[in-house]
């Protein structure tokens, strides 16, 4: 039984290549490195359907490409497709108690791939996803996760980038309906994100953190927000940036909002006054249209914001004034949210107030002051843009032929030494033996000459 798979430096532009698990024997490691894949339509790259063995196996992938696929590139479940309730995954909680492979994507870079629900993970399993310094781009969804819909016990993103991704409903990037243990995203960047029915990024699970993100422009889908349906668009509480719903820790820190466009901008569900919510920045956003009502939507919530800075600068901002006030949040429950030393740029007069949203005297208005937010590394994905599967140069090819060619050669002279050698041992073999035949014919007649006397 095969213990490894290990797969490096080759390009393949062929359609209908797939790798499933139970073909190669289920190795306890695999790894593919340096490498281009592109033109899968009708089927993902790696199937893993769990079987329940025991121990957990390792997949890793490493500096590679991928493109143009009309499946999910990663498609892990813990068992058939057909047992998974896609559009009511999160309230039917589907079980996955069996053990599967962890999966690692690292320095690679995803361009047009395309699924049902999530464009390049389609994970439910019970199994840990790590993905770093990747760069996905133009990558979309027809339902959830324009990137990754995921389902299971651990999700981690980190350096890595988001660039015009899109799916028609929720997460216009990532949809991860349940982490049954942590979901960590930092250090990434969302930019030019669209959809439908819900937000970029969609969190929910049991330890959520979020830290160092920028977000910009995340807009939802504008032909949704025009007519007689915008009453029904506005009941599906749609926010542009994030839906975050943590049941136990929750961070929310040091990230930006930058002109995103939506009903809302954040949804945060289940959020408590323990939380880490802080140094956040949410510049020139805007709201879609006059029935929208805030920046924040909460549910079942008692939240504080530190260091927040809300800014309304550009020349193209939504303008707010005590006409048009900006209304921070809304909540359809008991919700409260209180500010602390936080910014904002409009006069206090242009902000309505509500017995639910407790505003600290250590608040300024009328400030160009924004929250600090730390430096938000992400050059490893963004570097990823410029990965190209490059066969050797012709001086390199030079170099290999003649190295093969030397071994060959060595090789070859190396047979014919031990051919001669072969030859002289059994030259010398053969003269033994016909001295020795002579000796016996000798021995022979003497003995028969002494008979004859």
């Amino acid at each position: 039984m095969f213990t490894s798979v290990n797969l490096s430096l080759f390009a393949i532009r062929v359609s209908q290549f797939s790798l499933h698990v139970s073909q190669m024997m289920h190795p306890s490691y695999f790894s593919i490195q340096n490498s281009e894949i592109s033109y899968n339509f009708l089927q993902p790259f790696y199937n893993q359907y769990n079987d329940g063995l025991k121990g957990k196996k390792n997949c890793i992938f490493s500096g590679c490409k991928f493109s143009h696929f009309l499946k999910p590139v990663f498609n892990v479940l813990n068992g058939p497709d057909s047992d998974i309730n896609r559009k009511d995954i999160i309230g039917e909680r589907p079980k996955i108690d069996q053990n599967a492979a962890n999966l690692t994507v690292f320095e690679s870079l995803f361009q047009e791939c395309k699924g049902n629900d999530g464009g390049v993970f389609f994970i439910v399993f019970n199994g840990d996803v790590i993905i770093e310094k990747s760069n996905f781009v133009n990558c979309s969804a027809q339902g959830r996760g324009g990137v990754i819909f995921f389902y299971g016990e651990s999700l981690t993103i980190l350096e890595s980038c988001f660039s015009f991704c899109q799916s028609k409903t929720d997460g216009y990037c990532i949809f991860c309906a349940s982490g049954r243990k942590k979901v960590d995203v930092e250090q990434c960047h969302f930019y030019e994100s669209k959809g439908g029915l819900s937000t970029a990024v969609f969190l929910s699970g049991f330890d959520i953190t979020t830290k160092k993100l920028n977000c910009t422009n995340s807009n939802v889908d504008s032909s949704l927000l025009d007519g007689s349906e915008i009453d029904d668009v506005i009941d599906l509480l749609i926010s542009s940036s994030f839906y975050l719903s943590p049941s136990h820790f929750f961070s929310f820190e040091m990230n930006e909002i930058v002109n995103n466009t939506g009903p809302y901008i954040i949804y945060f569900d289940k959020t408590d006054q323990v939380d880490t919510i802080q140094n956040v920045n949410i510049i020139n956003c805007k709201l879609a249209n006059e029935k929208s009502t805030s920046l924040i939507y909460l549910t079942d919530g008692t939240t504080i914001f530190k260091n927040w800075g809300f800014v309304f600068a550009d020349s193209s901002s939504q303008v707010f004034n005590s006409n048009n006030p900006l209304v921070i949040f809304t909540s359809s429950d008991n919700s409260t949210l209180t500010l602390q030393n936080c910014f904002f740029s409009l006069p206090e007069s242009s902000i309505s107030k509500d017995s639910r949203l407790v505003i600290d005297s250590s608040v300024k208005f009328g400030t160009s002051d924004k929250a600090k937010v730390d430096f938000i590394k992400t050059e490893g994905c963004w570097n990823q843009n410029r990965f190209i599967f490059r066969e050797p140069k012709t001086y390199q090819k030079v170099i290999i032929s003649v190295v093969v060619i030397l071994i060959f050669l060595i090789g070859f002279i190396f047979m014919i030494v031990e051919a001669c050698r072969d030859e002289k041992k059994h030259k010398e073999l053969l003269k033994a033996q016909e001295y020795n035949e002579m000796q016996n014919e000798l021995i022979q007649g003497d003995e028969i000459s002494k008979q004859n006397e």
